[in-house]
C-alpha cells in the first residue's frame, strides 16, 4: 500500500476520533499533535498528508471548520457534519475507532477508517 494512502487513513482516523469525542461541540485542536517526532523532511511530508487529509475529508462532507492553518497546524472550530456522525454510530464504529487510536494499533486503525469510508459510498448513491 502507498505510503501516502497509510498517512491518509491514518490522519483521517485521528482527525475523525478527536471531532467524535467532543461533538457536539465545535473543536480547536492541532494537527501537528498527530505526527510523530520526525526529521525535518519526514515532518513535512506529514505536514502536507495532514493537512490535505483533512481538507479532503471538509470538501467531502465529513467535517466543517471555520479555519486551517498549514503553517501553524491550527484548526478553527472544527466539527462533524451529519454524513461522518451517522457513519460514527453504524455499528458502534467510532467508539472502537476511539479505542483503537488510545491502543495506537495501526492495522486495527486503518481497518475501521476502510469501513467508514466504504460506508460513506453508499450515501452517495
Amino acid at each position: 500500500m502507498s505510503e501516502n494512502i497509510e498517512l491518509f487513513e491514518s490522519y483521517t482516523a485521528k482527525t475523525l476520533g478527536e471531532l467524535y469525542s467532543t461533538f457536539p461541540i465545535p473543536s480547536d485542536f492541532n494537527f501537528f499533535d498527530f505526527i510523530p517526532k520526525l526529521e525535518y523532511e519526514e515532518f513535512l511530508t506529514h505536514q502536507l498528508n495532514a493537512y490535505h487529509t483533512i481538507n479532503y475529508l471538509k470538501n467531502n462532507h465529513f467535517l466543517d471548520f471555520e479555519s486551517m492553518d498549514l503553517e501553524s497546524g491550527k484548526v478553527k472550530k472544527a466539527i462533524l457534519k451529519p454524513k461522518a456522525l451517522e457513519l460514527l454510530k453504524q455499528d458502534g464504529l467510532g467508539v472502537q475507532l476511539r479505542k483503537a487510536l488510545s491502543t495506537g494499533r495501526d492495522e486495527l486503525i486503518r481497518s475501521i477508517v476502510n469501513r467508514a469510508l466504504e460506508m460513506s459510498l453508499k450515501f452517495m448513491f
